[in-house]
């Protein structure tokens, strides 16, 4: 299931929006939680 970046960013803007700000990598776990969130239907991961 390969999702290109524009799609990615559409469907994640929220979860982009709660992650943005901080550095790079902190950033990147962040959205990958929020996402995995997203998909299990739950809040956040942590």
């Amino acid at each position: 299931m390969a999702l290109r970046g524009a799609d990615v960013v559409r469907k994640h803007k929220a979860a982009i929006g709660r992650c943005y700000g901080k550095t790079a990598w902190d950033m990147l776990e962040c959205i990958v939680d929020e996402m995995h969130a997203e998909y299990k239907g739950a809040g956040p991961v942590r």
